[in-house]
């Protein structure tokens, strides 16, 4: 890696984006609203992951994906998921509440949410490496709670996959371009 624009050798890794030292600060500061205090102490000791993250931010690499958690099975869930029904997130695991239709009767569920919090974390890594960020093969999770038979309160099977952004979600990306190249106050 060439430390002065933190290019990977790989050429699969996110187009290899240059980014100069007072961009990478840049981009660092405004993504996670950094003091002068803490930039100074934080920059020189990014990891590699770190600034992974960051070059994948700005390029717009997260925003050019939704990842979706669609309902496949659900067995006596009391808060009533709709098979076919979807938790939708950004590829950095915001969720997206007016794109949401799991849970019709009680809105979201955090039980649904942690359940597909490790699958997140993969999607976001493959994303980062410039792969394909829906991997084969691993797609479901399932929520935590058993059957009521089981002991447990309901439960509910989910298959999480991604999708490329639409017309529609142009718009969010060109905010966090936006964002990102304006100087940190």
């Amino acid at each position: 890696m060439d430390k002065e624009t933190y290019i990977y050798d790989s050429s699969d890794d996110i187009e290899n984006i240059k980014l100069t030292d007072e961009e990478m600060e840049i981009a660092a500061a405004k993504l996670w609203n950094l003091n002068d205090e803490e930039r100074k102490a934080i920059m020189p000791n990014l990891t590699p992951m770190q600034k992974r993250f960051i070059r994948t931010m700005m390029k717009g690499g997260f925003e050019n994906y939704r990842v979706i958690q669609e309902v496949v099975s659900a067995r006596n869930c009391p808060r009533q998921a709709k098979v076919g029904g979807k938790m939708v997130y950004s590829a950095m695991v915001e969720i997206r509440p007016d794109d949401c239709d799991a849970f019709p009767v009680t809105g979201y569920c955090t039980q649904a949410m942690m359940a597909m919090l490790n699958h997140a974390y993969l999607i976001s890594d493959r994303l980062q490496a410039g792969l394909n960020p829906d991997p084969e093969g691993i797609n479901y999770v399932r929520c935590p709670h058993m059957s009521p038979a089981e002991g447990g309160i309901g439960s509910v099977l989910f298959k999480v996959y991604c999708i490329e952004v639409d017309e529609k979600d142009k718009a969010d990306k060109e905010k966090m371009k936006q964002f990102l190249s304006m100087p940190k106050k």
